[in-house]
């Protein structure tokens, strides 16, 4: 897959495709109107700011913009903060029909309704959102960052429950793991988990005071805090038997 973006003022038809490394992949053939750099990585920019846990669901959406009549996608991610949704081409131009730059905060206000996949039964939500940008996923397949803003009934308490029933299980293996020390790729093999998954896993553990990192460069390793403190005392304990054996063999003499 490439990763792009859509950028002012072009249509969805004459869209600038740019690859994840920012160099153009597809453009207009007189190769005018570039858009700035800045926007060509925005998506990715608030993607990162996403500090939450996301969680990949694949479950249909209704998306009802303002204006409009409601359309169906599919929800690819959730985490606390928001959603990613992936549709087709038809559907991403009734829901941003001039294909222009979405900038900042200054997206559109969209409903959306979707089902939570609880692993006992499923659970209803809607949700006011705000568009903040549109992803190319391939020529063919469209994504757009959608972030909550207004929440109906008990739908933020049950997107916090849905996203905790998640993670709470993938870190308590991860901590399970790190009884020993093990780089981000051992975690990355162990998990079956992406890099960027590994870290987000592993950042959330670091910010509850529950593992350290050791090591330089490629050579990060990571630890659960009890498993270090256990190692640090059984090290004092060898050391103070090893100087109370060196004293005994100087009194000796």
């Amino acid at each position: 897959l490439i990763d792009c973006v859509i950028a002012a003022p072009l249509s969805l038809d004459r869209a600038w495709i740019y690859e994840s490394t920012g160099e153009l992949a597809m453009a207009k053939a007189d190769g005018t109107n570039k858009p700035k750099p800045e926007q060509n990585k925005l998506h990715e920019a608030l993607e990162r700011r996403r500090k939450y846990p996301r969680i990949v669901i694949n479950v249909p959406v209704s998306i009802k913009p303002e204006k409009t009549n409601a359309v169906t996608a599919m929800v690819h991610d959730i985490s606390i903060d928001g959603i990613q949704v992936r549709c087709d081409r038809e559907t991403t131009k009734q829901l941003h029909p001039t294909g222009t730059f979405i900038k900042e905060g200054k997206g559109p206000l969209v409903e959306v309704k979707f089902d939570l996949p609880f692993k006992t039964q499923p659970e209803q939500i809607t949700i006011t959102c705000q568009i903040y940008y549109l992803t190319v996923i391939s020529k063919t397949e469209f994504a757009f960052g959608l972030m909550f803003r207004k929440y109906s009934d008990k739908s933020a308490a049950l997107v916090d429950r849905f996203i905790m029933d998640e993670i709470i299980p993938v870190e308590d293996k991860v901590r399970t793991f790190l009884q020993e020390p093990r780089s981000r790729k051992e975690i990355s093999t162990y998990m079956n988990m992406q890099g960027n998954e590994v870290a987000e896993v592993l950042d959330r553990l670091q910010v509850k005071g529950e593992i350290i990192s050791f090591g330089d460069g490629r050579d990060v390793r990571h630890l659960k805090l009890s498993a270090a403190m256990t190692t640090i005392f059984n090290t004092l304990d060898r050391l103070e038997q090893r100087l109370q054996r060196l004293e005994q063999a100087s009194s000796g003499k």
